[in-house]
């Protein structure tokens, strides 16, 4: 039973989990300036939150104005890819695609709508645990977000229509194929 269905059952409701900076790190392989997410918290009404201070490293070469680093657009769209990732690993509704290897494919358009996002600010980008799933036959799955909103103290920054990643076996739970030297080749054709 999942954590989240083990509270349910004892506080007889809906609860709030906390995935915490050391949990993220053992789901995702982002680390440094790649790592966009420093805590997920799924809460009782079905949303999803990740949260990131922005930090100076995340920001560097990334200045319009000169000397004020801001976070990139792009780094919003990677945020929310990492932020699916976590959905996958930590949701008990999605325990059926852990042992898959899940890449980023596909996202929808995202708007910045106001302003620059600057080094000490902290992003709180929102979704739903609602996902799309379809079979992409051979193993393949594909998971489609929801609509993912970034905000900076209450106000939205900017949105991602949706992300897609595609889950696939792992391959280290995969059987290499067994290899036949050229004589028995020969040998079976004899």
């Amino acid at each position: 039973m999942g954590l989240r269905r083990l509270l349910k059952s004892i506080l007889g409701g809906p609860v709030e989990v906390v995935i915490n900076l050391e949990e993220i790190m053992a789901v995702l392989f982002h680390r440094g300036n790649k790592l966009l997410l420093d805590s997920v918290t799924f809460l009782p009404d079905g949303k999803v939150v990740g949260r990131l201070r922005v930090r100076q490293e995340i920001c560097e070469g990334h200045e319009p104005i000169p000397g004020q680093p801001v976070m990139r657009g792009v780094d919003l769209v990677e945020m929310s890819f990492q932020l699916l990732g976590i959905m996958l690993a930590k949701d008990e509704d999605l325990a059926d695609l852990r042992g898959k290897v899940f890449v980023a494919r596909e996202t929808g358009s995202l708007k910045v709508r106001s302003g620059f996002i600057y080094v000490g600010e902290e992003l709180v980008l929102e979704t739903r645990t609602d996902v799309d799933l379809e079979d992409m036959g051979h193993g393949l799955i594909k998971v489609s977000s929801c609509r993912m909103t970034t905000k900076v103290d209450g106000k939205t920054r900017a949105s991602v229509d949706s992300v897609t990643l595609v889950g696939f076996p792992d391959p280290s739970s995969v059987e290499p194929p067994v290899e036949t030297s050229a004589k028995d080749d020969e040998a079976e054709t004899s």
